[in-house]
């Protein structure tokens, strides 16, 4: 009896460990995947947590290149302020030191005609009382080339004093004081008639100059004054705001006298009166042909001005 029992206890303990190990191993099983998920869970709450930190340091990153933009952009509003300030006050500076400049070239110009004046008397007495040893070349002056580099039409009008005006060309010792100072001259010469056109001119007779100076130049169209002449024709024009008419003329001297004294002044004139009807695209051309063919010239720091105010119209 005793075999026997202690056979079936020999006989049931593989059975218990079996099951024992069936037990254990769907434990096992139960288990596994629920650490898993936890794991999982866990990288993703990182995985959140890093972004988060990622996003923040974005923003911060963002919102500090923009306060510095903002702070760049005062402080170039700043300097675009003062530069803007010094550059009126430069342009202020420079346009009443123009204005001395034109209003002394237009003193020496008319000084200059009084002298040729007094010369021509002179000679005119000279030859009646039978002199022949005096110059026979009028006192040419300033009047061609002002300093300020700007020709005399966009000059302030300065009438001359009353009590020194000048005794004519053309009057004679008893008729001087009763004679105008723009009479045309009784000895004709090329230096002569143009002189007589141009005091037309400077007295703000532009019909008549403009006249004066068209029947110079067919009368001496070989003349070493012919390019100037025309260059007066076409600011008679301007003056009288005959712009198209003024063009035409400049270009006549661009055309025909491209090697004279007056090239660069009717560049100047021309692009201006091309901007007083409009067409500032040929106005720009030709400011630009001037400042690039003539850069040191007075003429081209105006252009330069010229040009400026243009491109500030068009933005």
């Amino acid at each position: 009896m005793n075999m026997s029992i202690g056979r079936k206890i020999n006989e049931s303990v593989p059975a218990v460990i079996l099951g024992l190990i069936v037990v254990c191993t769907l434990a096992t099983l139960g288990c596994a995947p629920t650490d898993q998920v936890t794991r999982v869970e866990q990288n993703q709450s990182q995985l959140e947590y890093r972004l988060s930190q990622m996003q923040t340091d974005i923003n911060n990153i963002k919102k500090q290149n923009y306060a510095a933009l903002v702070a760049k952009m005062d402080q170039i509003k700043v300097q675009i302020s003062e530069l803007n300030g010094r550059l009126e006050k430069q342009e202020y500076l420079q346009s009443q030191n123009d204005k001395k400049i034109e209003e002394l070239n237009r003193y020496i110009a008319i000084q200059s005609q009084r002298i040729n004046d007094i010369v021509s008397d002179l000679h005119r007495i000279a030859r009646k009382v039978g002199v022949k040893n005096l110059a026979s070349r009028p006192v040419t002056g300033y009047q061609e080339k002002p300093a300020s580099g700007k020709p005399f039409s966009t000059m302030p009008q300065v009438p001359a004093p009353q009590a020194t005006q000048s005794l004519p060309i053309s009057a004679t010792p008893q008729s001087a004081s009763s004679a105008p100072t723009t009479g045309k001259p009784a000895v004709s010469t090329p230096e002569l008639e143009y002189k007589h056109a141009f005091q037309l001119f400077s007295s703000g007779k532009y019909e008549e100059a403009r006249k004066a100076f068209e029947a110079f130049m067919n009368k001496y169209p070989d003349s070493k004054l012919a390019g100037n002449a025309q260059f007066w024709i076409g600011e008679c024009y301007y003056k009288q705001k005959k712009y198209q008419e003024a063009i035409d003329a400049y270009q006549t001297v661009l055309d025909k006298y491209s090697n004279g004294n007056k090239v660069k002044d009717s560049m100047l004139k021309q692009g201006m009166a091309f901007a007083r009807i409009g067409d500032t695209t040929a106005a720009r051309i030709l400011f630009s042909r001037l400042i690039k063919n003539f850069p040191d010239s007075n003429q081209a720091m105006i252009a330069r001005k010229k040009l400026e105010k243009l491109s500030g119209k068009t933005q």
